[in-house]
């Protein structure tokens, strides 16, 4: 899909980083949603706007990823969720993004999780 028609949501507890992950997205046309913790992201998907993608920190306080790529997994099964973590996250399977990360890695693994067929979420467990 290209980045132009393509709708992010960018899940983080730290704000200086959110604004790095959204500056490199924006630059490239993506449209971005913003949120800082799962609770938050979890109110900006019962819109029933588009979301292609989530980009979603592991470790945050309220909710974190996993509990909040959980519920996602409930109502919208099909949607690419990107983790990105600095910390060691044992038994972790799926795509992960390792902090810290330049804008090149992130865009790449942007690209390649929306060029997916659809239909073939990646998966994740721990």
């Amino acid at each position: 899909m290209p980045a132009q028609r393509a709708t992010v949501l960018v899940v983080d507890d730290e704000e200086s980083l959110r604004r790095l992950v959204i500056r490199a997205l924006d630059g490239v046309g993506f449209a971005v949603l913003e949120a800082d913790n799962g609770a938050t992201a979890l109110r900006l998907l019962a819109d029933p706007g588009p979301v292609h993608l989530v980009i979603s920190d592991i470790h945050m306080p309220v909710m974190d990823g996993l509990a909040f790529a959980r519920e996602v997994r409930r109502t919208r099964p099909q949607l690419p969720i990107l983790f990105i973590t600095g910390r060691e996250s044992p038994g972790l399977v799926g795509e992960v993004l390792r902090k810290p990360f330049g804008p090149d890695t992130l865009l790449t693994a942007v690209a390649r999780m929306l060029s997916r067929p659809a239909g073939t979420p990646e998966s994740f467990s721990i």
